[in-house]
């Protein structure tokens, strides 16, 4: 992965770490056994794939059942749009809004 990439996928991660999502992560074949709250082994799927999908699960309900609160999907290779499909929706928007940011940043810098 760019390091590009990487700052603007590790903004994504963090955020939705840091707001109590688990991040599954789906790398166009399978879902790797990874820990969802652990950033450094999301990021080290993340990196070994050309193409992402990250959902982002919460508990929900008195039985405390995951449900997919959003998704993203990441397209490697494409610098500050890495970011290239998401989720419309006011959950996912609050995690894809400061990634945007850093990759607005980022493109004002000449990445």
């Amino acid at each position: 992965m760019r390091e590009v990439e990487r700052q603007i996928v590790e903004k994504l991660v963090s955020t939705a770490l840091g707001l109590g999502y688990e991040i599954r992560v789906f790398d166009g074949e399978e879902w790797p056994a990874i820990d969802g709250g652990n950033q450094e082994a999301i990021m080290g799927e993340v990196a070994a794939t050309d193409e992402t999908t990250l959902h982002f699960m919460e508990r929900h309900g008195a039985d405390g059942s995951w449900f997919v609160a959003g998704w993203v999907l990441l397209v490697h290779g494409n610098d500050c749009d890495v970011l290239s499909d998401w989720t419309d929706n006011e959950a996912t928007t609050k995690l894809v809004n400061p990634a945007l940011q850093v990759a607005l940043d980022l493109e004002h810098e000449g990445n």
